[in-house]
């Protein structure tokens, strides 16, 4: 991060237009797996409205800790516009491109597997599954 931050800084003194635009994933089974320590498994102890929510409480309250801390360091960014993937408006633009792919025919029903977590009950993303080799 401060290796990114020293490069921006360095092309903006420079002259050229680096402008640094802080984001965070605030989706994916980390979050879920706090949250459902902290207060039950959705469905089951909790509603899945009340899951989801207790996830963006969490994530928002991550994100604020690690900004204050950035912006500690001296970390220079757009920080009153972070890109947030539980935006409402980024989660809307997702939706769209993704229509706009099923629109043009490239989503096609194929052989490749969604990894399931039967511990979390979601899907997991490539990153998060583990191979034996």
């Amino acid at each position: 991060k401060i290796l990114k931050d020293m490069i921006v800084k360095s092309r903006s003194f420079m002259g050229y237009d680096a402008p640094y635009v802080p984001g965070w994933d605030c989706h994916g089974l980390p979050i879920e797996h706090k949250v459902e320590q902290e207060i039950g498994k959705a469905g089951v102890k909790v509603d899945y409205k009340t899951f989801r929510q207790a996830c963006r409480d969490y994530a928002t309250k991550q994100i604020a800790g690690q900004k204050a801390d950035f912006i500690r360091l001296g970390v220079m960014g757009e920080w009153e516009k972070p890109y947030l993937t539980m935006d409402p408006k980024v989660e809307a633009g997702i939706v769209r491109a993704l229509g706009k792919i099923v629109a043009k025919g490239h989503l096609v029903r194929g052989f490749k597997p969604v990894y399931w977590s039967v511990v979390g009950q979601s899907a997991l993303a490539e990153a998060e599954v583990e191979y034996q080799d």
